[in-house]
């Protein structure tokens, strides 16, 4: 059985390899008072690694979220705060998590399929 400690320095670790910075943006719905919504959102910041993804088992679990656009990969450190239908921008690219991957157990990472915004 892994240590708190043993767990967090292989954390650590696996952030060095984290050399990207995506900006996370949340949207939400409230009522506007009047019968409708107003939509209004947050952004946060965090380390990540973006790379395609060519795992076909992937693109299968998410092929109607994916709506025939490629799936990417997207690495954040285990404690990030990334949900479904959030928007990722890196490096001036955007995308949308169509699903998050785990958890399985000891986290080292949250891993987020992403797909590109047209």
């Amino acid at each position: 059985m892994l240590t708190s400690d043993e767990l967090t320095a292989m954390q650590a670790v696996h952030e060095e390899t984290m050399t990207q910075t995506a900006t996370i943006t949340r949207y939400t719905l409230s009522s506007d008072g009047a019968g409708g919504t107003t939509r209004s959102s947050t952004t946060d910041t965090e380390v990540c690694r973006l790379a395609p993804t060519k795992n076909m088992a992937v693109a299968t679990q998410y092929a109607g979220r994916l709506a025939e656009r490629l799936p990417w990969q997207c690495t954040f450190p285990a404690d990030a705060d990334v949900q479904d239908d959030d928007m990722i921008t890196v490096d001036g690219r955007d995308f949308e998590v169509v699903g998050i991957l785990g958890p399985y157990g000891f986290e080292t990472a949250l891993v987020c399929i992403l797909a590109e915004r047209e």
